[in-house]
């Protein structure tokens, strides 16, 4: 529930990166935002991550996990 918006945004702040939350209480609305989003960095461990990989798997849009490297 805490969604660290502001600490996300002054460490990403140089690359312009654009952090949105709308309601806490809807993920659904953030599992859509982030399904269509240019990129999307997710947790490998998280349920979440995993249903956005998914539906972005069907489109082949690009996502990348925190602490993976190619």
């Amino acid at each position: 529930k805490r969604p660290m918006i502001r600490e996300i945004e002054e460490y990403l702040m140089a690359q312009r990166v654009y952090v949105k939350h709308l309601d806490p209480w809807l993920p659904i609305i953030d599992v859509a935002m982030l399904a269509h989003a240019d990129y999307f960095i997710g947790n490998c461990v998280s349920s979440f991550t995993s249903v956005v990989k998914r539906a972005r798997d069907v489109y082949d849009l690009p996502s990348a996990f925190w602490g993976f490297s190619d």
